[in-house]
Formats: C-alpha cells, sequence, structure tokens
C-alpha cells in the first residue's frame, strides 16, 4: 500500500459516520443491484456484439488480424 492512500483511507472510513443511518441501510440495499447491473453490462461489452452505445468498438486490424499474427508459432525466451 501507498502512504499517500493513507490518509484518503482514513478519511473515507471517518465519513462513513456522518451518513444518517436510514441512507446507509438504503445504499446496502441498492449495491448489490448496482454490482449485478454492472456484471451484466460488462458481459454484454465483453461479447461485443456490435450494439450501439453498448459494445465498444473494435479496431479494424483487431478484427480482420489473421490467427497466426496473434499467436505464434513458437515463443522464445532468454534467460
Amino acid at each position: 500500500m501507498q502512504v499517500e492512500a493513507l490518509p484518503r483511507m482514513l478519511a473515507l472510513s471517518r465519513t462513513g459516520r456522518l451518513v444518517p443511518l436510514y441512507w446507509r441501510a438504503k445504499l446496502r440495499q441498492v449495491v448489490p443491484d448496482a454490482a449485478s447491473l454492472l456484471a451484466v453490462l460488462f458481459s454484454v461489452r465483453g461479447l461485443g456484439l456490435g450494439i450501439p452505445y453498448l459494445s465498444p468498438r473494435l479496431q479494424a486490424w483487431l478484427v480482420a488480424a489473421p490467427a497466426s499474427a496473434t499467436h505464434p508459432r513458437s515463443v522464445h525466451y532468454r534467460h
């Protein structure tokens, strides 16, 4: 862990007590739904279905690359 992150982590842990208990309970109910929504979103993006505003735009060379260009036949490691 970096030393610079420690004050931010401490501040974040202390500010949680400033949020009323009602809002913390509501947040605990919403977090699983939001995580599930993000999981579905990332899965659909990863499939590359070409859905506008949802699928990432792939580069033409990445789609049209032959298998030999992406997977070399042999790999030589130097020790």
